[in-house]
C-alpha cells in the first residue's frame, strides 16, 4: 500500500499547467461573417455580413431581397439573407440575428440616373434602385465588407467605427450618371418611417437629417445622421411622399431636382403614416469614385456631428478598416486556443465575433444618451440598449462575465440607467423603450448572477431594491413587470385561466426569483430572500405526476388538458411540453427527484436526444424540432443535464453531437436565430467544456474541443487543457483541478481562480 501510494504521488499531475508550446490559433483571421446569414424557416440564422466594431451603434450592411424582389420579414431579421440576389440598400443600424425585422435606418445606395438631370421617380423607391449581386463578388471580414453590384456596375466597400461608416463607390465606365441616394423611407419587413426630414448643402453635398423608425419590435424612436461626400456634386435633389394604405406609392412620390430640403412631419405617433423622404447627389459621367462618411446618433443632430468629427477623421478606407480590425483583435484577445479541428476553429472564431454584436452602444462620443424617458442624459460610461434578455441570460451574459467583465460592467451600468430613467428593468430593451417581448424578468437573472460572480459597483444599489420590490408586488412598474405576484401567494403558480403562457412564465419567474434570492440578503433583505427562495420552487406545482409533464393549471387547482407533448399549447412560449419539462436550470437535481429520480430522468433525457437525432434525419427547415430544439432557448441546457444525473459521458456525447449537427461553417451554419449571440455563446461554452446554469454560480463540465484554452481572469490566466480527442464519445474521462482529482460533474465560479488549471485526461 505504501509503495502504491508512493507511485501515485510520483505520477500525480503537476499543480500548474505545462508551459505553452507554439503560437495560439489566430482566431480573428478565421472569422466568417457569412456564417449564420442563411437557412430557411425555423432554421434561418438572421445574421448579417456588414461592417461593425464590437457592440458598435453603426452596423452598416446590405439589406437584400430574393429573386422576386421580396424580403420576407422572418428571413431578414438582420436585413440580409444569403440566398437573395438583390441588394436594396446599405443601411446603418441593424439588430443581430433576432426573429423580427427592425432598424435598417439611413439607407444609402449608388445608382445610375442615366443622362437625366435628376433621378426618376421610381428610383426613389427600393424596387427602382435595387441591384443584383452574387457571392463570387462579395467579401467580408470583421470591420469590412465589399461587393460588386450589377446594373449598375459599381464596386462597394464599407467599413465602420462605433458611430460612423465610410463608404467607397467605384463606378464603371458604363455608368452614365453616377449618383448616391439617401433613403429615409427604407425599412425592413413591416417597419415604418413615421416622419423624416433631410437638408442638403449644394456647395459641398453634405446631407443631414432625422427619421423616426417604428419597427416590429421597437416603438417609434429618432435617428439623426450626417453624410459628407469627399467631393462636391454637380447636382442634387430630394423627394417626399406618403405610402398608401395598400402599400403602393404610385402617384404619391414628388421628386424635385435641385431641391435642398424635404420633410414630412416627424413624430412618435403610433398611427402616423409611412412617409417617404430622401435625397441624392449627382456626379458627372466618368466619375470613378465617390466616398461618403456617414455619422449616426440616437441622441440629437449635434450628437451626429460630434460623432462625425471625433471618429470620421480620414478618407482612407484601409486605415479605418485596419482600426476596426485592431478593435476586433483586442476584443477576442482575452481567450486563446491551441489545437482543435479546423472546423471547430472557424466555428469558435465566428461564434466569438457574433457574441459581440449586441447589445448596441447608444451613447454618443460625449457620453450623452437618450433614455427610457425619451430625455437626454449624461452617462459616465458607454450606455447600451437592445438587450434580447429572454435569450441572452442563458449563455451570452455569463460569457461576458467570464471573458469581458469590463464590458459587462458597462452593460449592467446601463441597467441602472434604465431603472433611473424609466422606473424598472426591461424585459427586452429595444432602442429607447422596453419592447415587452417574451416572458419572465430575465434582467434579474443577468445582474444577480453577474453580481455573485464579482462584477460590482455598477449601480446595483439602484437596481436591487427596485428588482426585489417589483418581484414581490410592492411596485407596479410601467413596463417589464410580471403577472400579479399575489397569484403565487394564492395558488403557488400562475393559473392558466388568468395568465397566458402560464407554464413558461411560472418557470421563468422561478429562475429569476432564485437568482434574486441569492443576492437579496446581501442587500439587507433577508426576509425577502426567504420569500423569493420559496417562490423559486413554484415550478413544482405545475408538474402533473399522472401525465409526467408540466401543464397549465387552473385557478381551481385542476390541470388543463394537454393537447399533445409536441403541441405548442398556449401555456408555453415558443415550445412544447417536451422542451419545458427541463426548464429548471437553477435546481436540476430537484427536478430529477420530482420526475422520479435520476434514473428516470436519464431515461427521459436519452429519449429526448435519441428521438431528436432520428427526427433530424428528415426534418424540414420550415418545421421546428419537436424534441430537443437547439434553435430556441428553453432547450439549450438539456444535453448538459446528463452529467448532473450521473452520466457525464452522455453529456459529452450529446454536446458534441449538437456542435456537429447544428453548427457548420456554411451560411446556414447556425440553426435558428442566433438571437443576439445566444447560440454562438452556447458553442463557445461547449468548446471550453463548461456550461453555466442560469442564475447560479455553477458550471457543468463537458469536454473541451481544443488541446489548450486560456482566458484572462482577474489579472491572471485560467487554463483548460485536454489530452482527449473531442470526438472520444463515451470514453472514460478524469478531470483534475489545480492538479487534484475533481470527481464532481460541475464546479462553482469561485473555483475558476486566477492562475487555475482545469485538466481533462483519459480515465481508467
Amino acid at each position: 500500500m505504501l509503495l502504491l501510494a508512493g507511485l501515485m504521488a510520483c505520477t500525480a499531475p503537476p499543480s500548474s499547467p505545462p508551459p505553452t508550446s507554439g503560437e495560439p490559433v489566430d482566431l480573428l483571421s478565421l472569422v466568417d461573417p457569412f456564417i449564420g446569414t442563411g437557412g430557411r424557416g425555423f432554421s434561418v440564422g438572421n445574421g448579417y455580413p456588414g461592417a461593425t466594431v464590437p457592440l458598435g451603434l453603426v452596423k452598416v450592411s446590405p439589406d437584400t431581397a430574393d429573386v422576386n424582389g421580396l424580403a420576407p420579414g422572418y428571413h431578414h431579421g438582420g436585413g440580409y439573407h444569403y440566398d437573395d440576389v438583390y441588394i436594396q440598400g446599405f443601411s446603418h443600424l441593424h439588430m443581430y440575428a433576432i426573429g423580427v425585422t427592425d432598424y435598417a435606418a439611413v439607407a444609402v445606395m449608388p445608382v445610375d440616373r442615366g443622362d437625366r438631370d435628376g433621378i426618376a421617380a421610381e428610383q426613389a423607391l427600393e424596387p427602382g434602385y435595387r441591384a443584383r449581386f452574387d457571392h463570387d463578388h462579395e467579401e467580408a471580414r470583421p470591420g469590412w465588407y465589399a461587393v460588386e453590384l450589377q446594373d449598375p456596375d459599381v464596386s462597394v466597400e464599407l467599413t465602420a467605427t462605433a458611430h460612423t461608416a465610410l463608404h467607397r463607390y467605384r463606378f464603371a465606365d458604363s455608368v452614365a450618371g453616377p449618383t448616391v441616394i439617401v433613403d429615409l423611407g427604407h425599412t425592413l419587413g413591416s417597419g415604418i418611417t413615421r416622419g423624416a426630414w433631410i437638408d442638403i448643402d449644394p456647395a459641398t453635398g453634405t446631407m443631414q437629417g432625422e427619421m423616426v423608425v417604428d419597427g416590429e419590435l421597437t416603438r417609434p424612436f429618432r435617428v439623426w445622421f450626417v453624410a459628407v461626400p469627399d467631393r462636391a456634386p454637380t447636382g442634387h435633389g430630394t423627394w417626399t411622399g406618403v405610402e398608401g394604405d395598400d402599400g403602393s406609392d404610385a402617384g404619391r412620390i414628388t421628386v424635385v431636382d435641385g431641391a435642398t430640403s424635404a420633410a414630412r412631419k416627424t413624430n412618435l405617433d403610433d398611427d402616423a403614416p409611412h412617409v417617404r423622404v430622401g435625397g441624392w447627389l449627382a456626379y458627372p459621367a466618368g466619375t470613378e469614385e465617390v466616398r461618403l462618411r456617414v455619422a449616426v446618433s440616437t441622441v440629437d443632430l449635434d450628437g451626429a456631428w460630434l460623432n462625425l468629427e471625433a471618429e470620421a477623421t480620414t478618407w482612407d478606407l484601409a486605415t479605418v478598416a485596419d482600426d476596426a480590425w485592431a478593435q476586433w483583435e483586442d476584443a477576442l484577445s482575452p481567450i486563446r486556443v491551441w489545437g482543435g479541428r479546423d472546423a471547430d476553429r472557424v466555428k469558435l472564431a465566428t461564434a466569438l465575433y457574433h457574441c459581440l454584436q449586441m447589445p448596441t452602444l447608444y451613447s454618443d462620443v460625449d457620453w450623452r444618451y437618450r433614455g427610457f424617458d425619451d430625455e437626454i442624459h449624461l452617462a459616465g460610461h458607454r450606455y447600451h440598449t437592445d438587450y434580447s434578455l429572454w435569450d441572452t441570460y442563458r449563455t451570452l451574459h455569463p460569457l461576458y462575465t467570464l471573458l469581458w467583465p469590463a464590458t459587462h460592467h458597462d452593460l449592467l451600468a446601463s441597467f441602472a440607467r434604465m431603472v433611473q430613467d424609466g422606473g424598472n428593468l426591461p424585459r427586452w430593451a429595444a432602442a429607447t423603450y422596453d419592447s415587452g417581448s417574451m416572458v419572465g424578468t430575465p434582467a434579474n437573472i443577468v445582474w444577480a448572477e453577474a453580481w455573485r460572480k464579482g462584477i460590482r459597483d455598477w449601480g446595483e444599489e439602484i437596481v436591487a431594491p427596485v428588482a426585489v420590490d417589483v418581484a414581490l408586488g410592492r411596485i407596479t412598474p410601467d413596463y417589464g413587470g410580471r403577472p400579479d405576484p399575489g397569484y403565487l401567494d394564492t395558488y403557488g403558480y400562475l393559473p392558466a385561466d388568468l395568465v397566458d403562457t402560464s407554464v413558461a412564465r411560472t418557470q421563468e419567474l422561478a429562475i429569476s426569483d432564485y437568482a434574486l434570492a441569492e443576492v437579496a440578503a446581501d442587500f439587507g433583505r433577508g426576509a425577502d430572500a426567504a420569500e423569493l427562495r420559496r417562490r423559486s420552487h413554484a415550478w413544482r406545482n405545475l408538474y402533473n405526476p399522472e401525465t409526467g409533464w408540466f401543464q397549465g393549471r387552473l385557478s381551481d387547482g385542476s390541470f388543463q388538458e394537454l393537447s399533445a407533448p409536441d403541441a405548442w399549447d398556449d401555456v408555453y412560449a415558443e415550445g412544447n411540453a417536451r422542451q419545458y419539462l427541463w426548464l429548471v436550470p437553477h435546481e436540476p437535481e430537484a427536478l430529477f427527484a420530482v420526475l422520479g429520480g435520476a434514473d428516470v430522468a436519464l431515461d427521459r433525457l436519452t429519449e429526448m436526444m435519441e428521438q431528436t437525432a432520428i427526427e433530424e434525419e428528415s426534418r424540414l427547415e420550415a418545421v421546428p424540432n419537436s424534441w430537443y430544439w437547439h434553435g430556441n432557448e428553453p432547450s439549450l441546457h438539456i444535453p448538459w443535464l446528463f452529467a448532473l444525473a450521473g452520466r457525464p459521458d452522455r453529456t459529452r456525447l450529446w454536446v458534441r453531437w449538437v456542435m456537429d449537427t447544428f453548427y457548420s461553417t456554411e451560411a446556414d451554419g447556425i440553426t435558428g436565430n442566433d438571437d443576439a449571440g445566444t447560440s454562438s455563446a452556447w458553442f463557445v461554452w461547449a468548446a471550453m467544456g463548461l456550461y453555466p446554469l442560469a442564475g447560479s454560480e455553477r458550471y457543468v463540465l463537458g469536454l473541451p474541443a481544443f488541446e489548450r484554452i486560456e482566458f484572462d481572469h482577474q489579472g491572471d490566466v485560467f487554463t483548460i487543457t485536454s489530452d482527449l480527442d473531442p470526438l472520444a464519445g463515451d470514453a472514460p474521462v478524469e478531470v483534475s483541478l489545480d492538479g487534484q482529482p475533481w470527481p464532481a460533474p460541475h464546479l462553482a465560479h469561485p473555483w475558476l481562480r486566477p492562475g487555475g488549471w482545469l485538466h481533462f485526461g483519459a480515465g481508467g
